[in-house]
């Protein structure tokens, strides 16, 4: 008897004080972060109260509802949902509350009953909630954050070059650095790329990049560094010394809006057999590319619009012809404006289609010798699907349609043309993947006569996991030029074999060998190519 008074008496005060909590939740205000939470949680015990007018769940001040009804009776319970969030609120979505070892969470998502009221709750299922607010980006996700241009997107290509390891990097307060260095020997059978006097010569190749990406919850900010210096054996006048340096950033306005920026320095050689080079020249010409790129987005719900802008300003040196003569590549210099309007329609996360406007315009520094100046403006028109970038099985994007760009001086025709450009990566299999590439625009030249060519190139690339760590490559790409103006046209077809063994998660053994064909109208400028390479990647 004694024990079952206790008992009573302990039921009573335990009573009492969830009695006395109910009456200080009643009187204080809900908070939200602490609401989405416990309807988070999966507990479909979890009961709220919703009054009428008060889609914020905090309360009325007088306790009663527009229709007079008692606003402390119970309403029906949601076990997925939750208050909506509204653009501007800083207070995102709560994370996934963490798994523990034995509870197990039996909880489902209750369906609306027919006539209840759900003002100020979002009543979608959690994933529909995680694929429109927090989609996932796959592995690596802050790597990368900033794509400024959807074709140019590295996550496609990410996805089709699946590896045993994913670098982990190095945190350094706020940001994660990955280093990579690549050592190559090679050897190439056509250095010149001649079509009578092809000649051999090995070469020595040092790559190397490092990358820092930001770890913010919001905005991102991405640094790249990356060099190449090759050591040829006995034609020095092939060694290359080129850098890159690119520095992207995203500012998050709100849940559904930011900014994207990109400012990037390239240095580079013209390559041999460039229609372009200079025939007279000993030695290759450098080319100094600045470009900065803004990129605004927002979405409204399942409509996306995109506008997106760049300037990139092209530099030729100056290098020594015949004899020691200094010859002037200054009318070679331009510069372009491209501003582009992009709107797509998402049907879910993994199906959208887009359509977009490209316009551009084109000003050289000076006149050619054949005594027209190449400036010009154009326009591309395209419309495509996209597939987006969170897939682990299909993911980026294919678009047609059609270019054209208009010289300033009536005596260079028009160029235009039906284009094509993807950027597509499909997971065959958890060992085969394949990548699917295309670009397609309207290539300038200083060739007389002409004041550019359509320029399209194909190619598919296809890995497969022997074994975990050894992977195979093969690949194979079409480009093609067709030159306004005068009688040439450009087509060369490109084979890659290659093969990595993974030794651990930092050091990757690899070759490749690549045999370029190349074909043209002016049959003095075809010729073949073969290049074998061996070597070693460290990266973190």
């Amino acid at each position: 008897m004694t024990l079952h008074r206790h008992w009573a008496g302990l039921s009573t005060s335990a009573a009492g004080a969830l009695l006395a909590v109910a009456g200080l939740c009643a009187s204080a205000p809900v908070d939200a972060q602490t609401l989405r939470g416990a309807m988070d949680s999966g507990n479909s015990g979890f009961s709220t109260t919703v009054r009428r007018g008060d889609p914020s769940g905090t309360g009325d001040a007088d306790g009663v509802g527009e229709d007079g009804a008692d606003a402390a009776a119970p309403r029906p319970r949601y076990s997925n949902a939750r208050p909506v969030v509204i653009d501007g609120n800083p207070n995102w979505a709560a994370e996934p509350p963490v798994l523990r070892d034995g509870i197990v969470d039996t909880a489902e998502d209750q369906p609306v009953p027919d006539g209840a009221e759900a003002i100020g709750l979002d009543t979608r299922s959690r994933e529909d909630i995680e694929a429109f607010e927090r989609p996932s980006a796959g592995h690596d996700a802050d790597a990368f954050a900033v794509e400024v241009e959807p074709i140019l997107d590295r996550r496609p290509a990410r996805l089709a070059r699946f590896e045993p390891f994913d670098p982990v990097g190095l945190r350094m307060g706020s940001f994660t650095v990955f280093p990579e260095a690549e050592m190559v020997v090679g050897t190439d059978s056509n250095v010149f790329r001649s079509s009578s006097n092809a000649r051999r010569d090995v070469a020595l190749e040092f790559k190397p990049t490092v990358r820092a990406v930001s770890n913010w919850r919001t905005h991102a900010l991405e640094f790249r560094a990356t060099g190449l210096s090759t050591f040829h054996n006995e034609f020095s006048t092939e060694d290359d010394r080129s850098y890159t340096l690119e520095t992207r950033g995203r500012l998050d306005i709100t849940r559904r809006t930011n900014i994207e920026a990109l400012a990037s320095f390239d240095h580079a050689l013209e390559q041999r057999g460039s229609i372009n080079a200079t025939s007279a020249a000993g030695e290759r010409t450098p080319i100094d590319t600045s470009r900065a790129a803004l990129t605004f987005n927002h979405r409204f719900n399942r409509l996306s619009l995109q506008l997106r802008g760049a300037v990139t300003d092209t530099d030729y040196d100056a290098i020594s012809g015949a004899g020691g003569v200094r010859i002037s590549n200054e009318s070679r210099d331009n510069q372009l404006r491209e501003a582009a309007v992009r709107a797509s329609w998402m049907f879910k996360p993994t199906l959208a289609v887009f359509a977009e406007v490209v316009g551009n315009a084109r000003t050289y520094n000076g006149i050619e010798a054949d005594g027209i100046r190449r400036d010009s403006t154009g326009d591309r028109v395209r419309a495509g699907v996209s597939f987006g970038n969170t897939s682990k099985i299909l993911r980026g994007e294919v678009a047609v349609g059609r270019a054209e760009q208009r010289f300033d001086d009536k005596r260079l025709g028009s160029i235009d043309g039906i284009v094509l450009d993807a950027n597509l990566a499909w997971r065959v299999s958890g060992l085969t993947s394949l990548l699917f590439t295309a670009r397609s625009d309207i290539a300038e030249s200083t060739l007389a006569g002409s004041g550019g060519a359509l320029s399209q190139t194909v190619g598919v690339e296809a890995r497969h996991a022997f074994r975990r760590n050894l992977i195979g490559t093969a690949g194979v790409s079409l480009s093609r030029q067709e030159y306004e103006g005068v009688d040439i046209t450009e087509q060369a077809l490109t084979g890659l074999l290659g093969l990595e063994y993974h030794l651990n998660r930092e050091v990757t053994m690899f070759g490749r060998y690549t045999h370029v064909a190349f074909d043209s109208t002016d049959v003095a400028r075809d010729y073949n190519s073969d290049a074998f390479k061996v070597g070693v990647r460290v990266r973190r």
